[in-house]
């Protein structure tokens, strides 16, 4: 699973059978594949935050149906919070004639 932050983020979905795709099918965080897609590929969007799943189900021309195929998305579109910057042998944003400055730094949401 990556995890990746920007949005909106998607996946392009396809299918192929040397006898041809009589139907193809998709959904999000539902195994029940409901909502048509273009099977020489169609652009589809993650529903937003979180963890999601998208099932993909597709049919041939001589009837045959795929086992249900499926792939797990993480989406997290939130930015980090202000760095809190702290030092155990210094004052921040004070002058220091020493050489060596140790800096600890927090943040949230990363």
């Amino acid at each position: 699973m990556k995890f990746q932050e920007s949005g909106p983020i998607g996946t392009t979905i396809t299918a192929t059978d040397a006898s041809g795709i009589s139907w193809a099918r998709y959904r999000w965080n539902d195994s029940n594949c409901n909502t048509n897609f273009n099977p020489n590929g169609e652009w589809v969007t993650v529903p937003g935050r979180g963890t999601h799943t998208l099932h993909v189900c597709v049919g041939d021309i001589t009837g045959r149906t795929t086992t249900e195929t499926y792939r797990f998305f993480q989406y997290d579109n939130s930015t980090p919070s202000v760095p809190t910057l702290s030092s155990p042998t210094h004052q921040i944003a004070e002058w220091s004639n020493e050489a060596r400055v140790l800096v600890n730094f927090t943040t949230n949401n990363v």
